[in-house]
């Protein structure tokens, strides 16, 4: 069949900043909320909420202004920051480039911003991107070694990590050998 091209790229919210290893952190914070979800009531619902405190916990964080503040930035980074896939797709002989962008998040709202009830949020409140709930209730991502990724202390470990692991993870040799351009 060949190879089959795929690129992907990041686009940040320049806004706020481009993303940091801390953003990481609180990122792989919420998936470890998602598979608790997961793991409690067999699927993700489409809106997620939770107290700022718990993710600032589970990321490592102490209960500061500082990262109170680093924590509303990466909401709206993460609301704003866009994928875009670029993919071959190869039918009857032919091949056509694919393109298609797509965030994490469709909406956020954070603790103390209004809800659509009028009322003022006391926590966050997700509402997951459908391809992402999607991959997350069909088991389609990649097992998140949360203990792992908490363990590691340099900032290179915690960005290299997910790439490394994907690479053994998808490789089909046997010697678990694998190669990125």
């Amino acid at each position: 069949e060949g190879t089959k091209e795929i690129e992907a790229k990041i686009i940040p919210l320049h806004k706020e900043g481009r993303p940091t290893t801390l953003d990481l952190d609180f990122y792989r914070a919420f998936q470890k909320i998602l598979t608790d979800i997961i793991q409690r009531e067999g699927k993700i619902p489409e809106c997620i909420s939770y107290k700022s405190h718990q993710l600032l916990r589970l990321a490592g964080k102490t209960d500061s202004e500082h990262y109170f503040e680093e924590h509303r930035k990466w909401l709206t980074r993460m609301k704003g920051t866009v994928i875009r896939i670029k993919y071959e797709d190869k039918k009857n002989e032919k091949t056509k480039w694919v393109e298609m962008e797509f965030s994490v998040f469709d909406r956020r709202i954070s603790v103390g911003e209004k809800l659509d009830d009028g009322t003022f949020a006391d926590r966050n409140y997700i509402f997951i991107s459908p391809w992402y709930y999607k991959l997350f209730n069909e088991f389609e991502l990649m097992p998140l070694d949360f203990n792992l990724h908490k363990s590691l202390k340099t900032p290179l470990a915690k960005v290299l990590l997910p790439i490394l692991k994907k690479g053994f993870y998808a490789s089909e040799d046997k010697d678990k050998k694998f190669s990125k351009r």
